[in-house]
């Protein structure tokens, strides 16, 4: 699987550089500039997405707080002991 890989590799790139050097010149710089413009396309999505992403948990991060923080006033603390430490018993 290994050396179909590698021999697939050196034929595409023996391909593309006889592309490069032959008649076809025009055209292989057309569809590189075309890669790269889909490429940054494609990035800008992908920083747009992430972006949203991360203002989006933001903002579920500060809800989730501001709804803990409220809701701990009202929990009943324990009255008496020293602080959770075992008020005798054995051990």
């Amino acid at each position: 699987m290994k050396a179909l890989t590698i021999i697939v590799g050196l034929i595409l790139l023996v391909v593309g550089i006889l592309l490069w050097i032959g008649p076809l010149r025009a055209q292989a710089w057309t569809a590189v500039l075309g890669g790269i413009v889909v490429g940054l396309i494609l990035v800008g999505l992908g920083a747009l997405m992430i972006g949203i992403s991360e203002i989006r948990s933001a903002a579920e991060e500060k809800r989730l707080t501001a709804e803990l923080a409220a809701s701990a006033p009202q929990q009943e603390q324990p009255s008496g002991g020293t602080g959770g430490q075992p008020t005798g018993g054995q051990s």
